[in-house]
């Protein structure tokens, strides 16, 4: 499994900077990033979070030191996952983005 996660942070970090690539192409608009990951109900750790920020880098590094652990069974709390990402500072004028990237399927 850690070689999927892995890959998944690789894959992330790749939309990060497409994502800033393309605001800085379309007339230097700001970016605002952040990551909400999310383990089973259960779990020790439920949420992983890093709020909106600018700062790119310290997004890449939150998320480079995720560790995913837990569980060891297939239902996660993605529904609780979404929730938390639905309760961050976003801002109401900006365009949003989403990428939901997850290795089992959610309870229910």
């Amino acid at each position: 499994m850690s070689a999927w996660i892995e890959k998944a942070k690789e894959t992330l970090k790749d939309i990060v900077d497409k994502a800033s690539e393309e605001c800085q192409e379309d007339g230097k608009l700001s970016i605002r990033v952040a990551f909400v990951g999310y383990r089973d109900i259960k779990d020790k750790r439920r949420f992983e979070v890093k709020s909106f920020t600018d700062d790119i880098n310290q997004l890449k590094t939150f998320i480079s030191k995720v560790k995913a652990d837990g569980g060891a069974d297939l239902p996660e709390d993605m529904q609780g996952g979404l929730k938390l990402c639905l309760h961050q500072d976003w801002t109401e004028e900006a365009i949003k983005r989403t990428v939901l990237i997850t290795d089992a399927p959610p309870h229910g």
